[in-house]
């Protein structure tokens, strides 16, 4: 596996064996895909079990569970620069959208 391939796996991974430890927002920001992931509704997963004499079974529903739009703007890639930071330097430029 190689390219983009590999490149998916290897995204795909880093989003299920850190899912809980706080570095998925970190991960979308730094691979520039952001806005395609958090554009979206959120969704959860209601698990209902059902005991059915010596087995359970279970079922699972997804359910949108934001409240509002959720929207990732281009800007937040990237934190804006100083300006007393470009003064002092005529050859740097300002991040962009800001």
């Amino acid at each position: 596996v190689t390219g983009q391939a590999l490149e998916d796996l290897y995204r795909y991974e880093r989003k299920y064996e850190l899912a809980f430890e706080g570095h998925r927002y970190f991960d979308i920001r730094r691979w520039l895909i952001a806005e395609q992931v958090m554009n979206s509704p959120a969704t959860g997963i209601d698990i209902v079990a059902k005991l059915n004499q010596d087995k359970t079974t279970y079922t699972y529903q997804y359910n949108i569970v934001s409240v509002g739009p959720r929207a990732f703007h281009p800007k937040g890639y990237f934190s804006p620069i100083p300006v007393s930071e470009i003064q002092k330097n005529a050859k740097l430029e300002q991040n962009p959208n800001y």
